[in-house]
């Protein structure tokens, strides 16, 4: 008797298949995740996806690389899966085929939801979600029935519409389309078109997937798999090719059939390119900055790692032997005869100790007041400032300078200045005015106000140069392998080659410290950045007045050489999901 289609047997064996599915699929699985938690619940990630609204020359880079992404979820995931020859021939052949498929339409869909949800006005509309759109649930389950609409008619399109002889001119249609889609996010039609972009991006992606080889027959997979043959000459002798080239064999240990060859090495192509801007964007802080915002990397890193960890399966089932494991192994190995702390702070050399080059307190004092007395005895109110600063991030930062700056080019603010305070961005934003009192006559002759020059200053993209750092050599720094220096050292770069910019090529922020100690000739106030030490939470304080003459928090200029003013500001400001905390001596 024919067992029933609902059979619990049955539906057992579709659920173990799903889970060794979703293992081959973990780093594609675990890259939807990423996008997903990082674009919907971290500050920061909304305020990348913002930023892009905000600068509509950057929408067709976020496109290409969101593309670029949801390409290598989905084929790296469907080489993969086909490793197996049950998710192509047998039961689970429906898992396999619309499973790998599925990640990359559903991540594309987590972005344009995510824009749905951002309460501004190009991207909210007016409409009142009562809070359910935090529900990831119903956005899965109208993903799913998305999927499933588009998946049935481009299938339906392509088995049945479309004749044989068409489908080069079908592919061409597809390309052309997707082109536009491109052109028209350069030309920068506006937030809305962009919202909207996304998901026409996500409908191109299905259908491109669906129609790249043609008409399909049941047999087809089973039959042609290179997997099915034992070797790459026989399975090469099948297609009736009697001679082995070099991609013959790529064809044959991705499991890839021969007349897909095109868009495989197509697809190669275009990942060593994006590979190639992955690895420029590392190492150079000026394309960082200027060529490629933060989104449109954190999506090509995404796709770029997703590649390589998908490469590590692909050998690890091949040779049937854990890599995985050996690289954990290895990284273990050599992460132990590590002797240099991957993290260590960027110092200065400096001639004399700290005490014989900051005053204390008292001196300090003294000399403020005596430096001002004549204007001081001139009124009964001499207005004094303490300006403080506290933590939120860029924004933070920003909104201090700002402040700052204007009533600086409104009054003789500075000359009533007595002291900078400041922790995490607050730090960034008073070192950036800190540093504009400094150096006034640098500041652009076009344009000389102190409020716009530190805008434009912390408008600058400090954030991509890091996430590089951090999405790619301090992955391998994990394993003792030292390659360049570490993220939290990127954002010092990023920063101090925004200011060169801003200053007519003068490194401003990569002067020390100890430049800015207040005299009577410069008429700087202090400054104070505040930090912890991590083992025990003792707060820690850069200061360039000797801090132990008034306070029992750590002197840290007392404990090293000098400090770049980028530095204290970024050891200030150091946060564990972008920036790791810096070695100091031993704290």
């Amino acid at each position: 008797m024919k067992r029933s289609l609902l059979s619990p047997r049955k539906w057992l064996h579709r659920f173990f298949d799903l889970l060794r599915a979703f293992y081959l699929l973990f780093p594609a699985s675990l890259s939807v995740i990423a996008l997903w938690y990082s674009t919907w619940y971290l500050p920061q990630g909304r305020d990348l996806l913002i930023s892009i609204l905000e600068h509509p020359t950057s929408h067709w880079s976020m496109l290409l690389s969101l593309l670029f992404w949801a390409m290598v979820t989905w084929y790296s995931g469907r080489i993969l899966i086909y490793r197996e020859k049950k998710f192509f021939s047998t039961r689970s052949r429906f898992i396999g085929f619309h499973l790998p498929r599925f990640l990359g339409f559903t991540g594309i869909g987590l972005v344009a939801a995510a824009y749905f949800q951002l309460p501004i006005t190009d991207a909210y509309y007016g409409f009142d979600w009562g809070g359910f759109h935090y529900r990831l649930w119903i956005w899965l389950l109208i993903g799913t029935v998305w999927y499933g609409l588009w998946a049935g008619l481009f299938t339906y399109i392509r088995d049945v519409v479309i004749p044989e002889n068409r489908f080069r001119l079908l592919r061409f249609g597809w390309l052309s389309a997707m082109i536009s889609l491109l052109i028209a996010s350069i030309i920068g039609i506006g937030g809305n078109f962009m919202v909207f972009s996304v998901i026409l991006l996500q409908i191109l992606f299905l259908f491109g997937v669906i129609v790249r080889r043609g008409k399909q027959h049941d047999t087809d997979d089973a039959e042609r798999m290179p997997i099915s043959y034992k070797s790459v000459r026989k399975w090469a002798q099948s297609e009736g090719k009697d001679r082995l080239y070099w991609y013959h064999y790529l064809l044959y240990y991705a499991n890839i059939p021969f007349s897909e060859r095109w868009f495989f090495l197509s697809f190669n192509l275009i990942s060593t390119v994006c590979l190639i801007l992955y690895t420029i964007t590392i190492f150079s802080v000026s394309f960082a900055g200027q060529t490629i915002g933060s989104f449109t990397f954190v999506l090509l890193a995404f796709g770029v790692l997703v590649g390589g960890a998908g490469l590590i399966s692909i050998f690890s089932i091949a040779k049937r032997v854990n890599f995985y494991v050996l690289i954990l192994l290895l990284m273990l190995a050599i992460g132990g005869f590590q002797k240099e702390d991957p993290h260590a702070v960027r110092i200065l050399p400096r001639q004399s100790s700290p005490k014989e080059i900051r005053p204390t307190f008292d001196t300090y004092f003294r000399q403020w007041v005596s430096s001002r007395k004549d204007s001081i005895l001139k009124d009964s109110i001499y207005p004094v400032y303490f300006l403080m600063a506290d933590g939120g991030a860029s924004r933070s930062g920003y909104w201090a300078a700002s402040v700052w700056g204007k009533i600086q080019d409104e009054t003789s603010f500075s000359e009533h200045i007595f002291c900078l305070a400041s922790a995490s961005g607050g730090s960034v934003g008073n070192g950036t005015f800190l540093s504009a009192l400094k150096n006034a006559s640098l500041l652009p002759a076009h344009d000389s106000t102190f409020q716009s020059t530190t805008q434009q200053l912390l408008s600058s993209n400090f954030l991509t140069f890091t996430l590089a750092r951090m999405l790619g050599p301090d992955i391998i720094k994990l394993a003792g392998i030292s390659v360049g220096q570490d993220r939290a050292v990127a954002l010092e770069e990023a920063m101090e080659y925004a200011a060169k910019g801003q200053y007519g090529q003068r490194d401003v922020f990569a002067e020390p410290i100890t430049d800015f100690i207040p005299t009577v000739r410069n008429r700087l106030p202090i400054v104070c950045f505040n930090t912890t030490r991590m083992q025990d939470g003792m707060p820690g304080v850069i200061s360039t007045i000797q801090v132990n003459s008034f306070s029992k928090r750590i002197d840290v200029l007392d404990s090293t050489q000098d400090l770049r003013l980028s530095t204290a500001m970024v050891l200030s400001s150091r946060f564990p999901y972008i920036s790791p905390a810096g070695l100091i001596g031993n704290s």
